[in-house]
């Protein structure tokens, strides 16, 4: 559309392990609680949370530390673009944002990033014009794509004056006009992250989406001093009767709350619907029950009140991304999380 190349892409196959799954998927459609409230709708307020959190700013740090990467969460849905700062004028992004032309192929590259998300909620990678790449690991919550943890903006290799050149050319297609020795010297300023240094970074983003969503999870569960009254008995109660056919109208009723007015504020207060709070109890119960070696993977979900097993293999996929029997492997050898306990 620019007269420049298609962005390149990659479905980053490194990332296999089940255990790096991007996040626990909650969302359990067609659930008979007795929640007609739908999908959660506050995926604003949880990547506030998560980016301001303390949580963040260590795995930030150490992750820009470790890597030499830029890292930035953005809020699902918003572009992916960062605009650069008076400071960062020197910044070769910096440098041909300002024109026109070198903006709308920027964020064409930035749409066929996004569009990979969209079409597959997995890691993914592009190049630019420039030959610079980014990376987008998505962070969900809830069966929600609440975040985007992007980073990049790197060669791969050590760019070539034939490079440069070949993209001055295209520069000049799309309009830009200024100091090329500004230019020349922020293009061979940008960092360069190897291509094996560059794909562990990305598996080390998918690992830190992990946590950013499991303290998420972690966080809805808690029964935390800000919570409104109501939503606060409800949690008590499904923490009190896990084990036992928890409903949303006995929940409502706890609350001393209509079913509209507990399904609203419940919703705007956690994040997530309530039937996915209760499924994600039950779950983390379980995950704290297989830490007893002796204890049958059937029993731990009876206890922790699911009514059949398939029912049970389901939620807990959806969860926490992999089987009951493999979290339980995970157990064995130390990487299994805590459950309620935690």
């Amino acid at each position: 559309m620019f007269g420049v190349r298609e962005p390149k892409r990659w479905p980053v196959p490194l990332i296999t392990d089940s255990s790096l799954v991007v996040g626990p998927v909650l969302n359990f459609k067609g659930s008979d609680e007795g929640d007609d409230c739908g999908t959660m709708d506050s995926a604003s307020t949880l990547h506030a949370a998560l980016a301001g959190s303390e949580l963040f700013r260590n795995l930030r740090e150490a992750f820009c530390q470790a890597t030499g990467l830029s890292l930035r969460l953005v809020r699902a849905g918003d572009p992916l673009v960062r605009i650069a700062s008076p400071r960062r004028q020197k910044d070769f992004c910096a440098l041909t944002r300002g024109n026109t032309g070198a903006c709308a192929a920027c964020l064409e590259v930035q749409r066929e990033l996004q569009s990979l998300l969209g079409r597959k909620l997995a890691p993914q990678q592009v190049e630019c014009f420039a030959g610079l790449t980014e990376v987008a690991v998505p962070v969900l919550i809830g069966g929600k794509h609440v975040a985007t943890l992007v980073g990049g903006r790197v060669f791969q290799r050590k760019p070539s004056r034939q490079q440069f050149q070949r993209m001055m050319r295209k520069l000049r297609l799309l309009g830009v006009r200024g100091n090329v020795r500004a230019v020349e010297r922020a293009y061979f300023k940008m960092p360069v992250v190897p291509a094996r240094q560059f794909q562990g970074a990305v598996r080390l983003l998918a690992i830190l989406a992990n946590e950013l969503a499991e303290s998420a999870s972690r966080l809805v569960l808690l029964k935390i001093p800000g919570d409104p009254p109501a939503v606060a008995r409800a949690k008590a109660f499904v923490l009190a009767h896990v084990g036992e056919a928890v409903t949303f109208k006995a929940a409502a009723e706890h609350a001393h709350l209509s079913r509209h007015h507990f399904c609203r504020i419940f919703k705007q207060s956690t994040g997530i619907t309530f039937t996915e709070f209760v499924a994600c109890v039950r779950v983390e119960k379980v995950k704290e029950l297989l830490h007893n070696p002796a204890l049958r993977i059937t029993e731990a979900a009876t206890r922790a009140g699911f009514q059949s097993i398939s029912q049970f293999n389901r939620v807990f996929r959806r969860c926490t991304g992999t089987s009951p029997t493999c979290f339980r492997a995970q157990v064995r050898n130390g990487s299994g999380g805590q459950g309620l306990a935690q």
